[in-house]
Formats: structure tokens, sequence, C-alpha cells
């Protein structure tokens, strides 16, 4: 992602420009019996001194703008610069005298200054020690500083790097290392998380479900475990025997869990003590999703770690995902494995608010 705090400067209507770094007139002058030889007038954001030789000895130069300095010695007039901190170019011109009748006029510009960092919002690393480096572009020095000890941010020879201490706290943890360019400021999240070390282990699975008998909303808990088979990640509710798939990025640490998957079986019997096995198929809801069994509809969420979790419930690890209020858990119970050419008769759950909360 290319995020520029930049104005590249326009030039105006009156100047044309060429290269900084050449010899020649690099803007409209106008000589009024003063032949100008050589002219360097174009400066950098960061300021410094270019010169113009004419023709006699100069009696008189000036600028016509405060942040323009000229000094005359001989027929070689010195332009001072001062920084420009502004994004915004900036234009003026400096007379030339060698008598009261004779003179030139040359126009000068400034470049704005610029602050360009092509980072990502954010990055994510593995638990090992980690750097990566983004180009950078300032016109001012940058300075760096990061909000943890196990986050190292460095900018130089045109690149932002950031570096990471191994993690070995056991849970996936979340810094930033920010960059700053005179009033200019940018920032990058880090994250480092493993999915086996970090994220894979039992969890309770809250949500917000109608109690039947009161008929009043309250938040339940249910045993959950996230495991790690053939390279997939399964969430399983060993009470009711259920298997759901979900799809981790490891790019921003997300889980997402799709509708229509079957997920399990579930056996009751009917008034005559006959069993009766329902299919059960994941579905879901959200703000902008009807609650519905079929793909691929699904619902996401990012993982977390909250330290005050543990303080506030010691069973809690800290690592948390919330699907977000809006969203809604439904376990469909359809009358055979067929689902998808039938209605569900019920659901066996359905709940809104769904939140996984890590747990020993």
């Amino acid at each position: 992602m290319n995020r520029l705090f930049q104005t590249i400067f326009a030039v105006g209507c009156l100047f044309a420009l060429a290269s900084c770094n050449s010899d020649d007139v690099t803007n409209d002058i106008d000589q009024h019996k003063v032949e100008v030889l050589s002219a360097k007038t174009s400066f950098e954001a960061a300021g410094g001194t270019n010169n113009v030789t004419v023709v006699g000895n100069v009696v008189k130069a000036y600028a016509a703008a405060a942040w323009a300095t000229v000094k005359a010695e001989g027929a070689k007039v010195s332009i001072t610069a001062a920084p420009n901190h502004d994004i915004d170019s900036r234009h003026t011109t400096v007379i030339i005298k060698t008598s009261d009748q004779d003179s030139a006029i040359v126009a000068i510009d400034q470049m704005g200054a610029v602050f360009a960092l092509n980072a990502p919002k954010s990055v994510v690393f593995n638990d090992d020690v980690n750097s990566v480096s983004y180009p950078a572009q300032g016109s001012f020095p940058f300075k760096t500083v990061t909000s943890a000890d196990w986050i190292t941010a460095t900018c130089a020879d045109g690149k932002f790097t950031i570096t990471t201490k191994a993690n070995t706290t056991g849970h996936l943890r979340t810094g930033w290392a920010y960059v700053n360019m005179l009033t200019r400021k940018d920032s990058v999240a880090v994250k480092q998380v493993d999915v086996k070390k970090d994220l894979v282990g039992n969890y309770y699975l809250a949500m917000v479900i109608t109690n039947p008998s009161t008929h009043k909303q309250e938040r339940q808990y249910f045993g959950a475990t996230l495991t790690y088979d053939a390279d997939k990640l399964v969430l399983k509710m060993p009470a009711l025997n259920l298997s759901i798939p979900v799809n981790y990025s490891k790019d921003d640490i997300s889980l997402t869990l799709p509708a229509g998957n079957k997920v399990g079986t579930f056996t009751m019997t009917d008034d005559d003590g006959n069993p009766i096995t329902f299919t059960i198929v994941m579905g879901v809801a959200d703000k902008n999703v009807t609650a519905t069994w079929k793909s691929p509809a699904a619902i996401s969420g990012l993982f977390d770690y909250n330290p005050t979790l543990q303080t506030e419930v010691p069973d809690y690890k800290g690592t948390m995902l919330s699907f977000g209020k809006n969203a809604r858990f439904i376990l469909y119970a359809f009358t055979s494995e067929n689902f998808d050419k039938e209605k569900p008769v019920g659901a066996l759950l359905n709940g809104s608010d769904p939140i996984l909360y890590k747990r020993p």
C-alpha cells in the first residue's frame, strides 16, 4: 500500500524548471542590460546555497522573500534558501544590479517537503526474530519510535526497517512502529504470532442466547477447542461432538467461519422413545447477511490479546476473537444428509455476538 504524505511541487506558469545539477539557467530571467552567464535557481526543501554569475561587478542584490538571503561578491551572487517545512513549493525573485540602471531579475523556486512511506498498515511476523524494510523518502531526517521493547524501528538509506525479537510469551502480541518527519507522521501495526504455539488450544465459545424458560437474553459459554488437523484449523465442540471447519488468514490473523458445512449429527428421542438423528449444518448471520446455512455466507473476526482478561477472569488466558455483535452462530438441524435439497427443521443452537476466549 502506498501512503504518500507529500505534495509534489507544482511549477508556476511563469517558471520552466530544468535539472538542479545543471549550471545553465533554470528559471526565467529578465535581463535589463545585465547579462547572466550561469544560474542555479532551484532548491531542495532542505535548503542550501546556489550561485548566479553575471557580467560585471554586482553593486546590489536582494531577494523579494525573506526565506532567501543573498550575498554578492564581484560577479557572483550567492543565494541561500532556508529549509521549507511546508508541503507546498515556493517561489520568489532575486534582483541583481550592476548599477542603478542596469539589472537582472532572476526567478528562483524551492520544493515542498517530501514525506513518503511505502508500507502497509500492519505487518504480521511469526514468533522468530524477524526484520522487514520498506521504501521511505523524506526531505528531512526521520525520527522513529516503537510502543514496545521487542520492536525496533530505524530509518536510513531510504529504508524504514522494522525488527522484532523472538516471541516467547505463548500468545499473540501487538505493538506499533512510528515514524515522523517534522509534523508528518505514520505508523505500522506490528503483530507476532504462531498458529500452533499461540492460537491452537482450548476456548470458551460465548454467545447471547434466549433462555427458553425465562425468555430473557443471557450470555452462555460452551467448551470449544481450536485444533490444527492436516494443515487446517477446526473448531470443535466436544460436548456436542461437532467439528466446524474454519479458515485462518495469516495476513491479518483472522478467523472466518463459513456456512454450508456439515459439522456433525445430533440424536434425540421422540415422544415414543425412538431415536431421531439430525444432520447439523453450520449457519451464520450478520449485519448484512440474512440468516442462512448456504455458502458463501460467513462471519469473521480478528484474534487479539487482552492482558486484563486474565486479571478479570483467572480462567481466561487473554487471547480472544470476536465475530462482532451483529454476528450470529447458528447450528441448523436437518432430517437427512441431503440438506442442500431441504429446509432445516430448526436450530440446535442460535446465538448472537459470538466470542472465543482462550482458556487453559
